[in-house]
């Protein structure tokens, strides 16, 4: 039988992001603990991504950085904090401070796949391939699930112009897709549809 942590993580792989933080707050009523904390920091992060009305997006963004600096507060050492501020940053184009967090998840955890990967992501932005590439085969070697950073390598092969290699990269992220049986939730099938797209045209949508 499934927690009620995990029923509201089941909510959110769904892309029910309002039902699975209500489920979450309610918990949080009752215990504050790290995992609920970053889980509720990722949560308000993706309702701000989501949110059309600006003054929303802000409220949730103040709410992500809320939540993550709460659960340092119950851990100091909650790598997975500072991934959740590196990522809100990112989000807010505050890319330093988005380096900044996600570097100190490192000194933490040197292998934190999430830290990695996400590093990658901050240096595609600021258009630094070989760094991008370098942070991507880190957490190719560390990641569980191995087809998100695949699919993030295939973008940035597109964007260099890579086409050949952007397809590939695709193909090789959507068998281990399959491979790895995640749930089918909003992000799987938007990450689907986008990898078969690089997979024909080897491009992608800037």
């Amino acid at each position: 039988m499934l927690s009620d942590l995990e029923k509201a993580k089941l909510l959110f792989e769904k892309g029910n992001f309002k039902a699975a933080t209500k489920g979450a707050l309610v918990l949080w009523r009752q215990e504050k603990t790290e995992e609920l904390a970053n889980f509720l920091g990722l949560l308000s992060d993706q309702q701000a991504m989501v949110e059309k009305k600006e003054t929303e997006r802000r409220k949730w963004r103040r709410e992500s950085e809320w939540y993550h600096k709460t659960a340092l507060k119950i851990n100091p050492k909650s790598y997975e904090a500072y991934v959740g501020l590196g990522r809100l940053f990112m989000h807010r184009n505050k890319l330093t401070k988005a380096i900044y967090y996600y570097r100190k998840a490192l000194y933490i955890n040197p292998n934190f796949h999430h830290a990695q990967n996400g590093l990658g992501n901050v240096y595609q932005r600021i258009n630094r391939p070989s760094l991008a590439m370098r942070w991507y085969k880190k957490a190719l070697e560390k990641a569980p699930q191995r087809s998100i950073v695949m699919a993030n390598i295939s973008r940035l092969q597109a964007r260099q112009g890579e086409k050949n290699s952007a397809k590939s990269s695709a193909a090789r992220a959507l068998i281990l897709l399959k491979r790895e049986k995640r749930e089918r939730s909003w992000l799987t099938v938007d990450l689907e549809s986008e990898l078969k797209k690089i997979k024909k045209t080897g491009l992608v949508g800037f």
